[in-house]
């Protein structure tokens, strides 16, 4: 019975901290501000990657530095971020499950959305 309940034990903090980890590995937000929901009610709000769309995050990009997946330098938004992207956009798009023509229209009508350089769109509160 002890060892039926230590394997148990063990089980259960491996899921734990398999868990943490993923949660961890997978960050790409660490730096950038949360979402905010005030002053965003007439606008639309960008979906939320889920894990497995950030998992195959595989496209590299002609601007990336080092082979990363990243799209930008630093975060952006508005017609900023659209020429700064200019073809990468489809990668944003993809990474937001939108279309290119979504993903300028947000840009452009929320001055509160912005690009990370993974090419997550979220909003930058203010």
């Amino acid at each position: 019975m002890r060892i039926l309940f230590a394997v148990l034990a063990v089980a259960v903090v491996a899921v734990i901290v398999f868990s943490l980890f993923q949660m961890n590995s997978g960050d790409d937000s660490a730096g950038e501000p949360t979402e905010s929901t005030s002053e965003q009610s007439e606008s639309p709000s960008a979906p939320e990657p889920t894990e497995t769309e950030t998992e195959g995050d595989d496209v590299e990009t002609s601007n990336s530095p080092s082979g990363t997946n990243t799209v930008l330098d630093k975060p952006l938004g508005g017609q900023e971020a659209i020429d700064a992207l200019g073809d990468d956009i489809q990668i944003v798009a993809d990474r937001n499950n939108m279309t290119v023509d979504e993903v300028k229209d947000l840009l452009l009508k929320d001055k509160n959305m912005k690009v990370s350089p993974t090419g997550h769109i979220f909003a930058s509160g203010g």
